[in-house]
């Protein structure tokens, strides 16, 4: 494990619930901090990091590890979204608006009909769809980012039954290959879902992330003197005091050149997380048991954050002074009830979960009923 990938997934998870929370400073400024950015990018650097010394059941680790919990955040949105749009008059009193057919928690549809069944399945199976608001999203509306992590997994997976050695650039052609595909063959916005859904800047941070492998292998191989690492040191603390500096809005105005926000946006993330690997090559590392502990459950608290966050805005919208759009105590207690919530569902649910599925993946039928008979399992 690299702590300081860790610490970064925690950043970056906090950084969307930070987002959601609608909460507006320094000059209504609104921003995530390149979270989602972040993500993808580890996603890129982590899959090529897992695959070049074992590749082997590489889609199953995949699927353990992302669906069990996506499946029960997204059955738990759509139970609790039924359950308050049975309460229609009731949700209707609270929060001044008329909406009865989709309820507020995220747009969860409130009827068991053909059309919201199709939608709940394509959700489950990470299709994307373009929902009543024609936004591609599946009910968890955050599951967006994880019908992209699928298809770079399918990808990934085919790539490594071609070539292990060169599936990190055959998945790179293929991501590229769509984009150019969307460039060339459909005017702007005319491609087919499918074709624009994949082919979105989002899929370029993949690419970034494969890079960030093979640029800190590079780094790995030279050797520092120590003032060296001083000036490395110097350099992540430039770069990521760039990044802060940059993304929430101090410097980076909207009168800034189109070219020059879209090249920041896009190196920065990768930046970002090549300084947490250099970091870790000379010895920078997250020792924090706190910190990790957020990195472990940051994806239960990218899932659940969205469905405390419009649950309670229930109540908000009932209360304005407790609005966390303008409220930077609400917005703390939101953000550090989501960290607690997530604690204890990766804790209890996620981790048992996981462990239980390999465990019995692990224990073919022949192997169950031997050890039911008392003979030792796995030779």
């Amino acid at each position: 494990m690299i702590s300081n990938i860790q610490a970064l997934r925690a950043f970056a998870a906090a950084a969307v619930v930070f987002y959601h929370t609608d909460f507006h400073f320094n000059g209504d400024t609104h921003t995530e901090f390149q979270g989602v950015a972040i993500f993808f990018v580890i996603s890129g650097f982590i899959m090529t990091y897992i695959t070049r010394s074992k590749s082997d059941g590489f889609i199953w680790d995949r699927i353990t590890r992302i669906v069990p919990l996506y499946w029960v955040m997204t059955v738990a949105l759509v139970v609790i979204g039924w359950s308050v749009s049975a309460l229609a008059l009731t949700v209707r009193n609270l929060t001044g608006t008329d909406e009865v057919h989709y309820c507020v928690l995220c747009h969860v549809p409130a009827w068991f009909d053909s059309s919201n069944l199709t939608m709940l399945a394509k959700s489950l199976f990470f299709v994307p769809y373009a929902g009543p608001s024609a936004i591609v999203q599946p009910l968890l509306a955050v599951g967006w980012t994880l019908n992209l992590e699928m298809f770079f997994y399918i990808v990934f997976a085919i790539s490594l039954a071609i070539s292990v050695i060169y599936a990190p650039f055959l998945v790179c052609g293929v991501l590229l290959g769509i984009k150019l595909a969307a460039y060339l063959f459909w005017p702007a916005g005319a491609a087919p879902l499918l074709v624009e859904f994949y082919a979105q800047p989002y899929t370029t941070y993949f690419i970034l992330g494969i890079a960030c492998y093979y640029a800190w292998q590079q780094f790995s191989r030279l050797k520092l003197s120590p003032r060296g690492e001083l000036a490395a040191a110097g350099t992540i603390s430039i770069i990521l005091l760039c990044f802060f500096v940059f993304e929430t809005g101090f410097i980076f105005k909207s009168d800034t050149s189109p070219m020059v926000n879209s090249g920041l946006l896009l190196a920065l993330p990768p930046l970002v997380v090549l300084s947490a690997l250099v970091g870790h090559s000379i010895g920078l590392t997250v020792t924090s048991s706190l910190v990790i502990a957020l990195g472990n459950a940051s994806y239960a608290l990218y899932l659940l954050h969205t469905i405390v966050i419009e649950f309670l805005r229930l109540f908000w919208r009932r209360y304005p002074a407790f609005d966390p759009k303008f409220s930077v105590i609400a917005m703390a207690v939101i953000l550090i009830g989501c960290i607690g919530i997530s604690l204890i569902v990766y804790r209890f649910v996620e981790v048992p979960m996981i462990a239980a599925i390999r465990n019995s993946r692990r224990l073919s039928p022949a192997r169950r009923r031997r050890s039911a008979d008392g003979s030792a399992v796995g030779g």
